[in-house]
This record gives structure tokens, sequence and C-alpha cells, in this order.
């Protein structure tokens, strides 16, 4: 079982939204990630936060977010 997280601050920092999610499988972390990523954008949207500025500690999933390497 994983558990995917998602905290949504302004500016301030002061935590606007927030998430979790359970999760029936076991996942490598840069998956966990991506997926907890792909989850705050659409908490974001769904709530009128877009654009936003994303922050995370896992380098190689934003890389490839940001270039589009290896998306499908």
């Amino acid at each position: 079982m994983s558990g995917l997280g998602v905290i949504i601050q302004d500016w301030k920092g002061l935590v606007m939204e927030s998430a979790c999610y359970g999760l029936n499988a076991n996942l490598q972390p840069h998956i966990a990630e991506a997926m907890a990523i792909h989850k705050g954008i659409l908490l974001a949207g769904s709530v009128g936060l877009l654009p936003a500025v994303l922050e995370s500690d896992t380098l190689n999933v934003v890389n490839t977010i940001s270039t589009g390497d290896g998306l499908c």
C-alpha cells in the first residue's frame, strides 16, 4: 500500500488546500512522486489555483516534467 500527499500553499506559505490518497499498490518512489504531482495539479485546477509553481524534492521527476522527455 502506498500513500500520496499534496499540499498547496500560497506565496506566504499558508495552506490553501491539501489532500491525501491511499493506493492499493507498492510504487517506486519516483512513480509515487509523479502521481502526487499529477494529483496536485488536478486539485489546484479544481479549486481555481492555477497557474502555480511546482516544488518537489525528486529532481529526476521534475526534470522529466520540465523537459517533456519520457512522457507519454
